[in-house]
């Protein structure tokens, strides 16, 4: 293929036929084999960029873009600036983590939510805030801003994030033809989801009870991250100062005064403009790394001290001549006897306390 061909290849919405989600995911790999002989992309790159222009091309509801429409591609600038309007932060669907079932559903859920709120009103489809007729019964009446291919979209994406074994909820209503991602998503959230009071009583005791005990402050965000993102799965909707007062309680003992000063702050300033989770844990990391950094001085004076009490008894001081071991009980008083004075010659003491008048350089007792 030339690359004028190529370069008017846009990654515009594909269109539905009998083949569905096939036809969607073999149009893609078309663009991106393109997109990276034609702009020398890799791989990875190629499938952001047409994946996000496609998908951007479903959620437009204006008309703007239109599905199935084209539009030339100006080169790689084209792509830099379209991928900008999109958010730096894009990833891959491909890059997401899978969803392997219950244990992992909550992180899961977090990165495929979170991938999609660059995309207008995709995730109000997703949770069928927009949904179709009959949604979740024969009552429902389609949305205004509901759009069916941006939907089926979502579907194609979704099934992409999930392995083969947990997709096991959604077999029977794919092979009866169902291709909606508001659908497939409800059924699969239904299933993995599910919680119990058991399990909800789980959640907040753990929350309540954790503790640092030896971990790193890092350590601990990522236990109550993780904790947070099953409160949020389980419908147990926490406020940014209950997430700090979680994190407060589970801190050793030795930030306790930490703590109360940062408590004294926060009940000075009203809830709404309280300093976040995340702050709070900037906060609490520089304090980690200042007093290791406290630590370490301590340990380095420490050793200064142990190095100097090693010294010999020959290291003497410049005034006197004393051994460092002076003075030190029965070490130093034997040694002292095994000295001989440097002014009478005599044994037992040393020349500054020697009683005898201090001799001249020709060997003579002073006359002083």
């Amino acid at each position: 293929m030339s690359d004028n061909t190529t370069s008017n290849q846009t990654p515009s919405a594909p269109e539905r036929d009998d083949a569905g989600i096939s036809a969607s995911a073999a149009r893609i790999e078309v663009l991106v084999e393109q997109y990276v002989a034609m702009f020398g992309m890799s791989r990875m790159e190629a499938y952001d960029h047409v994946t996000a222009m496609w998908f951007k091309a479903l959620a437009d509801t204006s008309g703007a873009v239109s599905v199935g429409a084209t539009k030339s591609e100006p080169g790689k600038n084209g792509w830099i600036a379209g991928r900008s309007q999109l958010g730096e932060q894009q990833k891959t669907f491909t890059q997401l983590v899978k969803l392997r079932g219950r244990d992992n559903w909550h992180i899961w859920r977090l990165h495929f939510t979170s991938h999609l709120a660059s995309f207008s009103t995709a995730q109000d489809h997703l949770e069928g805030l927009e949904h179709d007729d009959g949604f979740s019964s024969i009552m429902d009446v389609k949305t205004p801003g509901y759009n069916n291919e941006l939907d089926i979209a979502l579907g194609t994406l979704l099934v992409s994030t999930i392995t083969d074994a947990a997709l096991s909820p959604i077999f029977a209503i794919q092979r009866a033809g169902e291709q909606r991602g508001s659908v497939l998503y409800a059924v699969i959230r239904k299933h993995y989801e599910w919680c119990d009071d058991a399990t909800i009583q789980e959640i907040q005791t753990t929350l309540a009870t954790l503790k640092q005990g030896t971990h790193s402050i890092t350590e601990l965000n990522q236990t109550l991250e993780v904790w947070f993102s099953k409160a949020m799965g389980a419908g147990l909707v926490m406020n940014e100062s209950q997430k700090v007062n979680y994190l407060f309680g589970a801190l050793d003992s030795k930030y306790d005064p930490w703590v109360m000063t940062q408590n004294s702050i926060r009940s000075g300033v009203p809830e709404h403009i309280r300093s976040s989770y995340d702050h709070q844990m900037a906060l609490l990391l520089g304090e980690e790394a200042r007093r290791a950094r406290g630590n370490q001085n301590l340990s380095a004076r420490a050793f200064a001290i142990a190095l100097h009490g090693s010294v010999g008894p020959s290291q003497s001081s410049s005034r006197g001549g004393h051994s460092s071991y002076r003075g030190q009980g029965r070490k130093s008083g034997a040694h002292r006897r095994s000295t001989k004075c440097h002014n009478c010659d005599q044994a037992g003491h040393w020349k500054n306390e020697c009683p005898q008048p201090k001799r001249i350089g020709n060997g003579e007792p002073s006359s002083k």
